[in-house]
């Protein structure tokens, strides 16, 4: 038997090649963007982390979105709210629908019933920690909430690839607006744009608060990528050299309607949308143009999302129902505002704070010196957008209103690169200022509850846009000499690579220093025995039940100058004598020569073993550190002083007392 080879076709050798050739073409643009793939990918991984170190229910009004979608799945359209506060089953319901029918459409028909099961943590508040730092009880939740456990990682996901089409199209935008399109004069040492536009994709992706909204379960996250795809929109109407076509308005028009769909934030962006339209008509010279274009994107926008505000003028009296939202929620409502430093600081403080990174229910922030290390870098990054506004884009201001062809002009250039700064400015300046403007308001209307950073975040990419085009201001200046050009471009990277080790090093603390240790007990709480070297105690049995059996000191180091503060270690070991269940605060002080010199309050197990879980007869490890200076600890170990430690407990305003007389339990340690 004899093997007889085919010839090969023509048409065959054509689709090989054709197939080849399109891979090496694919192959050819990945390594061109390799740095955003990267940037890309990373943001994913740890969106997963946050997602992962979160427990469910554990992100700003987690449960009431999830509510929304099983009520969506139970009776097949959203819910109709009441003016009455207290008396809605969804407290979300007043938002528009969009993100809430994609999560029942990934559900599926799922049997969500055991989320009835989730209970409140009856002594948590926002003013401290006292009862834990979750909002919602998490014993046992597996085995209760099976289902329902199984749907918030459904829903996480769908907010996780929002933020990634966020991060994409703020990669995109840096491209259009750095690029060959748009400030090509300015940027082309900077690998064409792709710096810049790499560095604004870091800062999204990299942000600790994007990365941890992206891992809830959160309508923002809608909200913020089709804002950002809208400003896309609008700079690939202005930035083009011909007229844009019907259908072009039309997609312009429906992204909007899809925003409005997710959250009224979208509304912002309207004057920017009108603003883009204005230009390309005013540019060509052409009324005809400016009409069609508004009533093209207006009815496209309308046909998207018009049934939504019919529906709510008919359900409430106002075609966004802004009566019902504010009379649902009138006790955080409050019509006026305080205009003083105190209020305005209040306002900026936590913005700021929570738009770099506060987690859970906004309760854990970051150390504090993360946010002065961010207000430095942010004041430098605006340094120098000050310097390239006053050295590049003002001059343009003057060219922006020159006369040009109209459109029936071959080619129909609107818009020259020579101003094309002052223009990508003026739309960037005005959709920060509109969404700083709606943040605000919102803000003044509902308190703290409505003053947090990612009400900020639908102008988060323009953010970012303007912070890289600040950052390397100073290598663009230098690089306007050839020889410098391919320097530059290499300290442009530089920075691109710095920003994002900063970012990611911040993201690992948010997880591995606020978030994990908030929810995750230490191990050894509960222990057999006082371990070798303790001191044991007696006679420091309070009345309630809670019997202090022991203590271990650690104190700071020798060394620690009087500028310096550090953490003196004491561990007490308490016995329950008693099942609980109240929830008592203990509090330890510490003395030197009569004055107070550290003190630290809260329940035992690093807050995470309140009383009311304790079980009779258990040996509780309890670690407290008390912040000391340095001038207080060289003054004990100088003078080989006596420290003195008061130990105590407390329930509102009630004391716990000693059984065998007095209130709190004192012992001395000598400095070692």
């Amino acid at each position: 038997m004899s093997l007889e080879l085919q010839p090969v076709s023509a048409t065959q050798v054509t689709f090989w090649q054709s197939l080849f050739g399109r891979m090496g073409k694919i192959l050819k643009l990945m390594a061109r963007h390799l740095p955003f793939l990267l940037v890309f990918f990373v943001y994913l991984q740890l969106t997963g982390l946050y997602a992962r170190a979160t427990p469910a229910w554990e992100t700003p009004d987690e449960p009431s979105h999830f509510a929304y979608v099983r009520y969506i799945q139970e009776h097949g359209g959203p819910p109709i709210q009441s003016f009455e506060e207290g008396k809605n089953e969804v407290e979300t319901g007043h938002h528009p629908p969009l993100y809430y029918f994609m999560g029942r459409f990934l559900i599926g028909d799922r049997n969500l019933a055991d989320f009835k099961q989730l209970k409140n943590n009856p002594w948590f508040s926002f003013g401290n920690n006292d009862g834990g730092a979750n909002v919602f009880q998490h014993e046992n939740l597996v085995a209760v909430m099976p289902n329902s456990l199984v749907a918030v990682e459904t829903l996480r996901n769908l907010s996780l690839w929002f933020g990634a089409g966020t991060l994409l199209v703020t990669y995109l935008i840096g491209l259009l607006i750095f690029g060959p399109a748009g400030m090509n004069q300015n940027w082309r040492w900077a690998a064409n744009g792709r710096i810049p536009a790499t560095l604004a994709a870091v800062g999204v992706g990299f942000l600790p608060q994007f990365s941890f909204l992206s891992g809830a379960i959160n309508n923002d996250n809608a909200i913020i990528f089709f804002c950002t795809l809208t400003l896309y929109g609008c700079f690939w109407l202005i930035l083009r050299e011909n007229a844009p076509r019907w259908w072009e308005f039309a997609l312009l028009g429906g992204v909007v309607g899809l925003g409005l769909l997710s959250k009224y934030n979208e509304i912002a962006y309207i004057p920017v949308v009108g603003l883009a339209i204005a230009m390309v008509a005013w540019r060509a010279r052409s009324w005809r143009l400016f009409i069609t274009g508004a009533i093209v994107s207006g009815a496209a926008c309308l046909l998207v999302s018009g049934w939504w505000f019919v529906r709510s003028q008919i359900l409430y009296g106002d075609p966004a129902g802004w009566g019902m939202w504010h009379s649902s929620f009138n006790s955080v409502y409050q019509p006026g505002f305080e205009w003083t430093n105190e209020s305005l600081s209040r306002v900026w403080s936590r913005w700021f704070n929570s738009f770099w990174g506060v987690f859970g229910w906004m309760n854990l922030p970051l150390e504090a010196n993360f946010y002065k290390w961010l207000a430095r870098l942010m004041l430098i990054a605006g340094l120098g957008l000050s310097g390239l506004i006053l050295g590049v884009v003002l001059p343009d201001f003057r060219k922006l209103f020159a006369p040009r062809n109209p459109v029936s002009a071959t080619p129909a250039k609107l818009i020259h690169s020579e101003n094309r700064a002052a223009l990508i400015l003026i739309f960037l300046a005005l959709s920060f200022g509109l969404v700083l403007l709606s943040a605000f308001n919102y803000a003044a209307s509902f308190g703290d509850a409505g003053t947090q950073g990612r009400y900020l975040f639908p102008a988060l990419p323009v953010f970012m846009l303007g912070a890289a085009a600040g950052s390397l201001w100073f290598p663009g200046l230098l690089a306007r000499t050839n020889l410098f050009e391919k320097i530059m471009a290499g300290v442009g990277w530089v920075i691109v690579g710095l920003a994002a080790f900063g970012l990611i090093y911040l993201n690992l603390q948010a997880l591995n220093n606020v978030i994990l240790p908030a929810y995750n007990p230490p191990p050894d709480l509960v222990v057999k025995a006082l371990p070798n070297g303790a001191t044991e105690v007696r006679g420091g049995e309070f009345g309630p039940g809670m019997g202090l059996a022991g203590y271990e000191i650690e104190q700071p180091p020798a060394n620690l100058k009087s500028g310096q503060t550090a953490k003196l270690k004491l561990t007490l070991y308490w016995r329950a004598q008693n099942t609980f269940k109240d929830n008592w605060i203990s509090f330890s002080r510490l003395y030197l020569a009569g004055n107070e010199i550290g003190k630290q309050d809260g329940p035992p197990g690093q807050g995470h073993y309140q009383t009311y879980k304790w079980k009779k007869g258990e040996l509780i490890k309890d670690v407290r550190y008390l912040l000391v200076t340095g001038s207080n600890w060289q003054i004990a170990l100088a003078n080989r002083n006596y420290l003195r430690f008061q130990i105590g407990w407390y329930r509102g305003g009630e004391r716990a007392n000693l059984l065998k007389g007095g209130q709190d339990y004192y012992f001395d340690w000598h400095v070692q």
